[in-house]
């Protein structure tokens, strides 16, 4: 009997501690002081990988990021550049009272792949042979590009708002994730959607798609059409 009550304390004690240590673990940081802005100079980078809660800005000019934030929230936003590739994430768990917002400059970019809920915007026009764009979380990306190539990967509940111009674009979505290139002009286009999710697309000569779940394509032009649905979607063409 003794013997029972011992183990089952112990099994209590382990599930207490348990909850002890997750609980530890999920506690952020609380923004404390005024907003000061800190510019990092940063080695030349042309592709961007964001982890981070934040509003992020794209501008062209010399390699730098501008970080705007309270003290103790700058203090746990990691910037760092390595094989061309510039991170910006957190070292853990914030909860700003104002929002932060950073500013990044470089002369190209040519991959963008953020994580988590990031609202980003390009000032500039990104030009570009081959850009590649990759989003999983719930951020939302507004763009203006004039490139060759794209390739854009949005999953979960990414929103991609993007004009311009290319020659031939890759898309591919799933979840409940939002395309919307309603003045993005391809030459060819390939949409690969699973899910819920909606894309609105202009395509002049050539556009494939390949629709599983409930989604929605919404196209433009006059394109040489091969699509595929397996489900419930939808391909609508539109003036």
């Amino acid at each position: 009997m003794m013997k029972n009550k011992i183990i089952k304390f112990s099994a209590l004690l382990m599930i207490t501690l348990s909850m002890f240590v997750v609980n530890s673990c999920q506690q952020c940081i609380e923004g404390e002081g005024e907003v000061t802005a800190e510019t990092v100079n940063v080695e030349s980078f042309a592709k961007l990988n964001a982890d981070i809660d934040a509003t992020v800005v794209l501008m062209k000019g010399e390699p730098a990021v501008t970080v705007e934030a309270q003290p103790n929230i700058r203090a746990a936003i990691s910037v760092t550049v390595k094989s061309n590739k510039l991170t910006v994430k957190t070292t853990s768990c914030f909860k700003p009272n104002t929002p932060v917002k950073i500013t990044i400059f470089s002369r190209i970019f040519d991959e963008i792949e953020l994580k988590g809920n990031v609202n980003l915007t390009s000032v500039n026009l990104i030009t570009a042979k081959e850009l590649t764009i990759h989003s999983k979380g719930a951020s939302t990306l507004k763009l203006d590009v004039f490139v060759n190539d794209i390739d854009v990967k949005l999953e979960d509940d990414s929103q991609l708002t993007i004009s311009g111009n290319c020659q031939n674009a890759d898309l591919s979505m799933k979840n409940d994730a939002a395309f919307d290139g309603a003045g993005f002009n391809s030459f060819k286009m390939d949409v690969d959607l699973t899910g819920s999710g909606r894309a609105t697309v202009n395509a002049f000569k050539n556009l494939k798609v390949r629709l599983n779940g409930s989604g929605e394509i919404l196209y433009s032009g006059d394109p040489q059409l091969d699509a595929k649905i397996d489900g419930t979607g939808r391909i609508t063409k539109v003036k």
